[in-house]
């Protein structure tokens, strides 16, 4: 028999599996979505937001102007990063639309085990 593993984007959470087939759902997020995936991000990510932006398909120019904006308050600049994101001011069509899986990719990526392992077991249906 063949074994399929699929990713499907929807509106909720969950995985579905029998010994052949595993279903992943992850949770696409919009700008409605801000308030609670700062205040996950804000303490870990905060001294490293450009850097999380430039990962997330922000570019340079963008966190550039993010920076000049913010006053150069690292928080405000992260907020205002993810805003930035979430209303797809970035290249979406080649980097794909935000969600919790590609927030989790760039958190393991930057580093952050505890945080990355935290949103996986939340987010992301893992």
């Amino acid at each position: 028999m063949a074994y399929f593993n699929y990713s499907i984007a929807c509106e909720y959470t969950q995985v579905i599996s029998n010994p052949y087939i595993v279903v992943q759902i992850f949770l696409f997020v919009d700008i409605y979505s801000l308030g609670s995936i700062y205040r996950k991000l804000k303490l870990p990510l905060s001294p490293i937001w450009q850097e999380f932006a430039l990962q997330l398909g922000l570019d340079y120019d963008a966190t550039e102007t993010i920076r000049k904006d913010s006053t150069s308050n690292s928080s405000q600049c992260l907020q205002n990063a993810l805003a930035s994101w979430l209303h797809l001011d970035y290249d979406y069509q080649n980097n794909g639309k935000p969600n919790w899986r590609r927030i989790a990719e760039v958190v393991s990526w930057l580093g952050k085990r505890n945080l990355f392992q935290d949103i996986a077991k939340n987010h992301t249906g893992k």
